[in-house]
């Protein structure tokens, strides 16, 4: 992450593990849900900053990046992917 100061970089990464490791409360939460907005609320980060660490942590972690019906970027990985995809495929894709 070049060009980062070592305060944000430690800010994005405990951001991150707290995403994903964060359940949301509802009868279907799993952990590995990550939202653009609460990462960049949670690491104090700008929203370019915030997608540019979070495309890294998806290409690493093999995650899925979609749009909700909000228009809002949400990130998924392990379990939450798991169930996501597995939505997709019985509802179909968005269009």
């Amino acid at each position: 992450m070049n060009g980062l100061n070592s305060s944000k970089r430690d800010r994005m990464q405990a951001a991150f593990k707290a995403e994903v490791k964060r359940t949301y409360y509802t009868r279907d939460s799993v952990a590995g849900h990550v939202s653009l907005l609460d990462f960049c609320l949670e690491a104090r980060v700008s929203v370019k900053t915030a997608k540019r660490f979070l495309g890294r942590q998806v290409t690493d972690f093999a995650g899925v990046v979609d749009v909700d019906q909000f228009g809002d970027l949400q990130y998924y990985f392990g379990e939450a992917k798991a169930k996501f995809l597995e939505a997709e495929q019985e509802t179909g894709p968005k269009s």
